[in-house]
This record gives C-alpha cells, sequence and structure tokens, in this order.
C-alpha cells in the first residue's frame, strides 16, 4: 500500500498553505471506494490506513505524505489526515479565519448558545445561570482560554448535571479560539458509545467554519478506545473528546495519551472532586510522590458539579427558588503540581475562596484548588443585579455549606 496512488478528488477545495491538512472523502465516492479496498487488504480488518500515499493535484507534481485514512461519521465518510515528508511548496488556500468569519451564521451544536436554546420559554425560569454563563466561567478558569494546551480534562457529576454541555462548550470556545488565531485548521477528533451529538452534520460544514471534525463511534469507525487513541497520535489533533469514561483501564489510556502533549476531554460520574482526583490515582497507581507527580503533570483540570438550590428572598416575587449548578476545580500550576505530589488527595482543598477579582481571567496563576463559594461568586456576576439580589445570598450560603463538606 505504500506509495499508493490516491485520486485527486480526496484533495480539498480550500485548504490553506500548512505542512498538514486533513479532508474527507465518502466512503461510496470513488476514492472511498479505493480506501475501502486498501483497509480490505489490510490484516486484522483495519479501521485505519497509515502507510505514505502520494497525491496529485490538477497539473502539480505528486507530493509524498505520510497519512492516517479513518472511518468517521459513522462509516459514511474517510478523513484523511496528511503530513508532507518531501519539499512540496503547497498551495495557497484560505485561513480557518477567513472561512469562519464567512460563515458565521452556521451554528455548531457544540455552542453553549444551542444548549441553550433547547431549553423550552417555559422552563427557561426555572434556572439562575444560562449554559454560557457557566462556560464563560469555566472557561477562564481551567486555563483553557491561555490556548495551546495539553493535558486531561475530566467534567464530573451525577446524571443530569450538565456534564455533556459544559464539556462540549468548551471544546467550542477552545477549538473558536484557535481559529482566531492559527494558520490551519484546529481538528476535533472525537470517540463515543455511541455518539450523542454531532459538532456539525458533516465534514463540508465543518470545513467551511475553521474546523476539521473526525467523529467516530465505537464498533462502527474505530473497535475501541486504543485504536482510536493510536490513531490520534497521526491525526494532529487540536482536541479529543472521549464519550463517557467508566472503568479503569479506559482511565490509564487517557491520562498516558495526555502524557503526549495532546488536549483531551472526558465526562465521567463521581460523587466529588475527591473521588474523581483518587479514581486516576487509582487508574495509573500514583501511590508515590514520583507517581503523583507524573498524574498531576497530566491533568489540566478536574471539574466536579454538584447542583444546588437558590431561594429567593422574602421580598421577591415568584419564582420561589431557582436551579444552579456549582462546581468546584481542581487545576494544573505549579503550586497544584507541587501540592498533588506532597499531600496526595489532601491537597484537594480550596486554596482560593473567592475574593474579589474585578478584572480576573485566571484568578491568580498559581491557584490551583477552586471551593464551589468561588464559583457562586463568579457565576452571579454574570446575572443581573436583580436577579443576585434575589437569590444571591441563598446560592452563597449553600456553596459555603458544600465547600465545609469537603469537595
Amino acid at each position: 500500500m505504500a506509495n499508493a496512488t490516491v485520486p485527486s478528488t480526496l484533495l480539498p477545495l480550500d485548504p490553506y498553505r500548512v505542512s498538514d491538512f486533513t479532508l474527507y472523502t465518502e466512503k461510496d465516492s470513488p476514492a472511498g471506494k479505493l480506501i475501502t479496498e486498501f483497509l480490505a487488504q489490510a490484516p486484522n480488518t483495519a479501521t485505519s490506513y497509515s502507510d505514505p500515499i502520494r497525491l496529485q493535484h490538477e497539473m502539480d507534481p505528486p507530493e509524498e505524505f505520510r497519512s492516517l485514512i479513518c472511518s468517521c461519521f459513522r462509516k459514511s465518510q474517510y478523513s484523511i489526515t496528511l503530513r508532507r515528508t518531501g519539499n512540496g511548496s503547497g498551495r495557497e488556500y484560505k485561513k480557518p479565519i477567513v472561512r469562519h468569519n464567512a460563515t458565521k451564521d452556521t451554528a455548531s451544536e457544540y455552542d453553549p448558545l444551542q444548549a441553550d436554546r433547547k431549553v423550552p420559554v417555559s422552563e427557561r425560569p426555572q434556572f439562575l445561570f444560562t449554559w454560557p454563563n457557566y462556560n464563560d466561567v469555566l472557561y477562564r478558569t481551567t486555563l483553557l482560554a491561555t490556548q495551546d494546551k495539553g493535558g486531561l480534562v475530566v467534567i464530573a457529576g451525577s446524571t443530569s448535571t450538565g456534564k455533556s454541555n459544559l464539556i462540549r462548550g468548551l471544546i467550542h470556545s477552545y477549538l473558536t479560539g484557535l481559529v482566531l488565531k492559527k494558520s490551519r485548521s484546529p481538528h476535533l477528533v472525537t470517540f463515543e458509545d455511541p455518539i450523542e451529538t454531532l459538532f456539525y452534520p458533516d465534514p463540508e460544514t465543518s470545513q467551511k467554519c475553521g474546523f476539521d471534525y473526525t467523529p467516530r463511534e465505537k464498533n462502527i469507525d474505530v473497535s475501541g478506545l486504543r485504536e482510536a487513541l493510536h490513531d490520534c497520535l497521526r491525526q494532529t489533533p487540536s482536541a479529543v473528546y472521549v464519550g463517557e469514561t467508566r472503568n479503569l483501564s479506559d482511565w490509564k489510556q487517557l491520562v498516558d495519551f495526555a502524557g503526549t502533549g495532546h488536549l483531551v476531554l472526558t465526562t465521567c460520574h463521581a460523587g466529588s472532586l475527591t473521588e474523581v482526583i483518587s479514581t486516576l490515582c487509582k487508574a495509573v497507581k500514583a501511590n508515590t510522590a514520583a507517581t503523583r507527580s507524573a498524574l498531576a503533570t497530566r491533568l489540566l483540570a478536574a471539574i466536579h458539579l454538584r447542583p444546588a438550590k437558590a431561594k429567593a428572598g422574602e421580598k421577591a416575587t415568584e419564582p420561589a427558588e431557582k436551579a444552579a449548578i456549582v462546581p468546584a476545580l481542581w487545576r494544573r500550576t505549579s503550586a497544584g503540581i507541587n501540592a498533588m505530589t506532597s499531600d496526595g488527595l489532601s491537597a484537594i482543598l480550596p486554596n482560593f475562596f473567592g475574593e474579589d477579582h474585578s478584572n480576573d481571567n485566571t484568578a491568580g496563576d498559581n491557584s490551583y484548588c477552586f471551593g464551589r463559594t468561588y464559583f457562586a461568586e463568579q457565576l452571579l456576576r454574570e446575572i443581573t443585579s436583580t436577579e443576585r439580589s434575589k437569590y444571591g445570598d441563598s446560592l452563597l450560603s449553600n456553596a459555603v455549606k458544600f465547600d465545609l463538606e469537603g469537595l
């Protein structure tokens, strides 16, 4: 299969000058049928192809690329990520920001605004905050707003606490930030069992908006997590999203993958932030200072979501109470790594309680463990003063109580 000539129909219509890029072809297209033949010849019923290939565009000289070709979009498409190996000069193409600005009306299903629109109008008064409110606070506090981050991000909580909405919102904000400043399209690779929500309905829409997007479903596009992460190493992903993680062997694979410098995000069920960190420690056997340090350097952020009720003050009109989510967070900083290394789970205590930072972005470079009081205060800043005066005292009181019970 080495040096196989893949038809020029595989080349995108408007990529840009970079050494790496991703393009797509339908499985039933002539090029897709050729790829299917390649995969059929491979041993062990492979679901991806990673040998060098040569591509030729119109009258240009053919160029050789290292490649990763894999099934995606529930086996309806092939994703082809290419890395130039020769001295080809590439072609002049539109940068992702140009395409992003030209398609502002195209909405992503990961956009927190979309999550908000899906809440029935009749139910909206029940909630104190919107999904964009949560997203804005978590995005800057996890340090994802600084861009170019590598490591594992975990959002945990009980059923129906909004884990999926929040992690998709963080992914959307992170990749959009990359689109606005990078010369190559950010590439989102997802692995789910099954796929819950597509970022965009097809690769053409995704690429018009400046994104490369490769969604893969277990037992349809790829056999399992190990194979999916192995393929990711050759797909130059800006972010990798893994649907809910349930067992220790999967956690170990995610931590190992985070050690390669890639950003990987996932969700899980857990009763507390301490339980999340404890599960990770158990998965990688982090029972010494050295192994805890290795884990801490690979964990970018762990977030636990806890539902809360905010009751209105005595003089307030209906509704008498509103629902909210109050997070707790551990994030990777030099101080956080040192605390985790020396103290283990004892380091999961708030070291930042929500003092007034009117112009805060990251609330201090060395702060690493944020209690629910901090997030309650930050979220209350996102709403109107009228709403704050009605429900703020009750929410803060519950958040303080939660912090005293432990993270």
